[in-house]
């Protein structure tokens, strides 16, 4: 299935003239739909489903944790395949070591997300921010962290499989 997505999208750029750029674009719209999957489960969990208690110093700390981790876990699930399948193109190689990689990094990312909040939404530091706006800067930077964690630790390939997907990429020009 990813393989004929992968195709439909190569030709798409290709006549574009936007082929070389396919990695760039192809991670832009993943990483707007993994916002969109992260964005719509915390809206859920803070608009429709009732708050899970959590105790005082926690919500003082960070009162947004459990909508943050749990839209976190949902947009990472998605982000993992995405990512493998149409942005780095990695199909081979150990899927648990990658998707350990891949977690390891994106808990890192919650991190980054988390201490945006801590500083920018908590009565401790006294900032008080929108917690909206402070998610939306927290993503943007997010989306940069995890694109080149993502191409130069968790699906880098190494000299050998760069070297045959430029191949196989040309053997498929010339039949064109």
């Amino acid at each position: 299935m990813s393989e004929k997505i992968n195709a439909l999208i190569d030709k798409i750029l290709t006549k574009l003239n936007l082929i070389k750029f396919r990695e760039l674009i192809i991670y832009i719209i993943v990483g707007g739909l993994t916002t969109v999957v992260d964005w719509a489960v915390f809206f859920l969990l803070d608009k429709i489903i009732p708050p899970i208690p959590i105790p005082e110093i926690i919500e003082l700390v960070t009162p947004n944790i459990i909508p943050y981790t749990i839209a976190w876990f949902a947009a990472v699930v998605f982000a993992y395949f995405a990512n493998k399948l149409l942005v780095f193109r990695y199909g081979k190689g150990n899927n648990a070591k990658t998707f350990i990689s891949f977690l390891v990094s994106r808990i890192l990312s919650l991190a980054i997300a988390i201490a945006f909040d801590v500083v920018l939404t908590s009565e401790i530091v006294g900032i008080c921010m929108n917690k909206y706006v402070v998610k939306l800067i927290s993503s943007v930077v997010v989306v940069i962290f995890n694109y080149v964690v993502g191409k130069w630790i968790v699906f880098r390939k190494n000299k050998n499989e760069q070297t045959g997907e430029n191949q196989e990429t040309e053997g498929e020009n010339k039949d064109e």
